[in-house]
Order: structure tokens, then C-alpha cells, then sequence
């Protein structure tokens, strides 16, 4: 579950910045300003946000792998071997899936927001995801084999990208400039 709350809280952290931090710091009004399109501006703070809580996961993933590998190797003999196949749906295709659910959805609080603490904050729910997921696991419920992980992974694409876009179409910057909502 660690490697399912990393890209989901690094993303949240960073696009509750996006548009509430930088209304807090006085620097949005300058964004505001820029001829990017509304949907560029929007897509442009997910990027920002999803893209190095996904490359930190990662990298943070292959590092567990070596550390792992190496410790288990002399262990076991030489027959110790990880990750195994289904860790590869739970890193590859849930983990962006996530990524791109928390950070759209952040992303679009923290434009309706005035608060870094206040988008930061209504996003911290999106963790009950990942604890619903870990919970059907533990409990015996779920049991995430290859092709378990590939159908949630699709449920959780197909709800990140109906909330990209209905984002995207909702996100208006002249509701930011008037102080609006």
C-alpha cells in the first residue's frame, strides 16, 4: 500500500499548491495573465504535480527492489526474487492512475479553494481509495492477482480520466481573477 499512498499524497501535496498556494503568495494574478488556454493552464498544474510524485515513487520503488533483493538474496539462497508479477499492475497501472485522480481532483479544489491548508485538506479523502484497496486485501476479501490489479487499475483510469475532464471543463480563470468561485 505504500508504493498505491506515495504518488496519490506527493501529487495532492503538490497541486493543493497550484492555484491556492499561489493565491495565498499574490503571484496567480501573473499566471492568470498568460495567453495559455484555461485547459492548457489546468493541464499544465497536473503535469506539474503528477509527474515527480510518479518519477519519486519510482524511483523509490526500484531502490525497495535492489535494497530487497540484495538483503534476501544470500537469505534464500539465491531463490528469492522480487517484485513479483503482481507487483507490476499495482507500480505501473495503478500507481499513474492514482496519481492522475488525486492530482486532477486537487488540482480543481485547490482553484476553488483560497487555501493551501484548505485544498490539502479536502484532498487528504482521496486516501480512502488506497485504504479501501488495502483493507479488501488484508481482510481476504480482494485478492489483487495480475488480472485483479489490471480490471482495478482500469476502474481507477476510466474515474481519473472522467474527472480530468469534467475538471477541465469546469476550470474557468476568470472565477479566479474575480475572486469567485
Amino acid at each position: 500500500p505504500m508504493f498505491l499512498i506515495m504518488p496519490l499524497m506527493f501529487s495532492t501535496i503538490i497541486a493543493a499548491e497550484s492555484f491556492a498556494g499561489e493565491w495565498e503568495r499574490k503571484t496567480l494574478e501573473a499566471l492568470l495573465y498568460t495567453p495559455a488556454s484555461d485547459a492548457e493552464l489546468f493541464v499544465g498544474k497536473m503535469a506539474a504535480a503528477g509527474a515527480p510524485a510518479l518519477l519519486l515513487t519510482w524511483i523509490c520503488f526500484g531502490l525497495y527492489t535492489l535494497v530487497l533483493n540484495a538483503a534476501g538474496a544470500p537469505i534464500m539462497a539465491g531463490q528469492f526474487s522480487f517484485p513479483l508479477p503482481t507487483w507490476y499492475p499495482l507500480i505501473f497501472w495503478i500507481s499513474p492512475a492514482l496519481s492522475l485522480l488525486g492530482t486532477s481532483a486537487t488540482v480543481l479544489i485547490s482553484a476553488r479553494t483560497k487555501s493551501f491548508m484548505g485544498a490539502y485538506q479536502l484532498s487528504g479523502s482521496l486516501v480512502l481509495i488506497v485504504l479501501a484497496l488495502m483493507v479488501g486485501q488484508v481482510t481476504g476479501v480482494l485478492y489483487l492477482s495480475v488480472g485483479a490489479g489490471m480490471l482495478v487499475g482500469l476502474v481507477i483510469w476510466l474515474a481519473a480520466g472522467l474527472l480530468t475532464w469534467l475538471s477541465v471543463r469546469l476550470f474557468k480563470r476568470t472565477s479566479l481573477l474575480t475572486g469567485g468561485d
